[in-house]
């Protein structure tokens, strides 16, 4: 791959800074556009400073942030999904759920699944208050209980949204579909 002069010094410099290869930072350079910048390009995603949405999120009432999640949960997530896994499931949810973590940069994301009780506790950590939070949990009360008809439950805090799902196919979810 052939470089402009300054692009390829600017690339060269930032590689150095971050202590990685050349080829590293390319790689992760070209993963971000293919995986976030074409996708949220084409589904019209705008960058807004994380000061004025916590603004905008701090001057709505609890009905109109639960109304937008669950809004943006059926006309927006789903058809992200969608497109990412081919089909909306549970997987495809945590792939979009992923990338808006990764490149984003709105939450961090991590998923724990506990063996003994067959729950898999999706976590979505912030720092843009409670309200945010809320508008978290409406969106993932939407996808996984309402869309995916799921056993999910959700709590929040104010840095924090946790969802505990059953995930399909479970010992637990097999009986009870079952019955």
């Amino acid at each position: 791959m052939r470089l402009e002069g300054k692009l390829d010094e600017s690339i060269a410099r930032r590689a150095e800074y971050e202590h990685v290869s050349v080829n590293f930072l390319v790689n992760r350079c070209l993963r971000k556009y293919l995986e976030w910048d074409v996708l949220s390009k084409e589904f019209g995603m705008v960058s807004v400073s994380r000061d004025i949405l916590i603004k905008l999120f701090g001057s709505l009432d609890d009905d109109e942030i639960e109304r937008y999640g669950r809004e943006n949960a059926r006309n927006y997530l789903k058809i992200v999904s969608e497109i990412l896994g081919g089909e909306f499931t549970e997987s495809s949810v945590i792939e979009l759920v992923r990338r808006v973590s990764d490149y984003g940069q709105r939450f961090e994301f991590n998923i724990e699944d506990a063996r003994e009780n067959h729950l898999r506790r999706l976590v979505i950590r912030h720092s843009d208050g409670l309200p945010m939070s809320k508008f978290y949990a409406a969106m993932a009360d939407e996808l996984f209980r309402v869309m995916l008809k799921m056993d999910a439950t959700v709590t929040t805090t104010e840095s924090l949204c946790i969802v505990l799902v059953r995930p399909s196919g479970s010992p637990t979810e097999r009986h009870r579909q079952m019955h």
